[in-house]
């Protein structure tokens, strides 16, 4: 199988463009505060869609009533 390497692909390409990723977090942000940025990159290193990183990040939101609206509010509810 041939392997992508990071030089192939830039310094931060991802799957997820940067507005996007910004936006989550902006919107993160309200659920859980300043460690919304750590967790967009980190749970962004492993989602290959939109989709797939808010359903991670809504794994850390604790209450389930706010999961539920985080996920609405990002367009998944």
């Amino acid at each position: 199988f041939p392997t992508r390497r990071s030089s192939d692909l830039g310094d931060d390409a991802g799957a997820i463009p940067a507005d996007a990723l910004a936006r989550v977090e902006k919107l993160f942000a309200r659920y859980i505060g300043p460690m919304a940025r750590v967790l967009v990159r980190r749970e962004s290193r492993n989602a290959a869609t939109l989709e797939t990183l808010c359903r991670a990040l809504a794994a850390h939101i604790d209450k389930d009533a706010d999961r539920q609206r985080f996920l609405a509010e990002s367009g998944l509810g």
